[in-house]
């Protein structure tokens, strides 16, 4: 798959305490986003050269283990699509291990030698509360960075949605896409997805959409997406291009995800944002 760029790898330096976080959890809590909130205070690179620093602030359960990670690219971020503990990161995601003080805030700063002004950094941390042990909690995923879309609107993007109260496996998961004007039919994926027994990822139906990733937690699971312009789908005008609007649906064990987006960008979209249950994971302008 040419659409997925290697990250360079990210040099950078976080204080924090070294623990272990569980890979599993018996919890039938789901994960929630929510429980932990990342915010960035500021950003000081004046665009002249490489380099950046970068002051964090990440919110949650006083004395929560933190595990934080860091991805360096190009239009895409792979941390929602990779994993979600501190050990199935691939090498080119950096990890910081820390703890929430008592006050239940911290701040702390991350030098990346490397960051360049076209860049896009984006971070992301599962933490796991010690008042709660078998409870994990993602936060929202920061970016900084690169702004592809321009307003010449967009050839392919990538979104992450979770699905809730999923327990009844193996499981049938389809991912969607309808474009209000152009192509000749609404493209979707399925994949039967068993956790004792994952499928071979990514996988396409051939026709543009792709199911990149699934990840359980807990009971939910976290599905991302990969959707490029093709015969059935794209701009009425531009063949490369997907529709000014889209509507995008996830389902699978009765539950269903659905959102529609604005992907002319004329309105704002970028990697790190969010639209009700989706996360833009990856955008390439037309």
């Amino acid at each position: 798959m040419t659409h997925i760029r290697a990250p360079r790898i990210l040099s950078a330096l976080v204080l924090g305490a070294a623990f272990c976080l569980p890979t599993t959890s018996t919890s039938a809590q789901c994960g929630g986003q929510g429980n932990l909130l990342f915010e960035i205070i500021s950003v000081n690179n004046d665009g002249t050269g490489p380099g950046a620093q970068v002051i964090l602030r990440i919110t949650g359960e006083p004395m929560s283990h933190i595990c934080l990670a860091c991805d360096l690219g190009t239009g895409s971020t792979n941390l929602l699509g990779l994993g979600t503990s501190c050990l199935p990161f691939s090498n080119h995601l950096v990890e910081f291990l820390l703890t929430i003080p008592a006050g239940g805030v911290s701040e702390f700063t991350v030098n990346v030698p490397s960051f360049q002004i076209d860049d896009l950094l984006c971070c992301q941390a599962l933490g796991l509360d010690v008042n709660a042990p078998n409870s994990l909690a993602i936060s929202n995923l920061i970016c900084i960075g690169e702004e592809p879309c321009d307003g010449g609107g967009v050839a392919s993007l990538g979104h992450v949605t979770k699905l809730s109260g999923i327990t009844d496996f193996p499981v049938t998961i389809t991912s969607s896409v309808s474009g209000h004007a152009g192509g000749s039919g609404d493209p979707s994926t399925s994949v039967d997805y068993d956790p004792n027994s994952p499928p071979a990822l990514p996988m396409s139906g051939g026709n543009g959409v792709w199911i990149e990733n699934i990840i359980k937690i807990d009971d939910c699971l976290y599905v991302t997406t990969f959707i490029e312009a093709s015969p059935s789908l794209h701009h009425q005008a531009h063949a490369g291009r997907l529709p000014n609007e889209c509507d995008f649906t996830v389902s699978g064990g009765g539950e269903t995800n659905a959102v529609t987006v604005h992907t002319s960008c004329s309105q704002p979209i970028g990697v790190g944002m969010v639209f009700e249950e989706f996360t833009i994971t990856e955008l390439t302008p037309y």
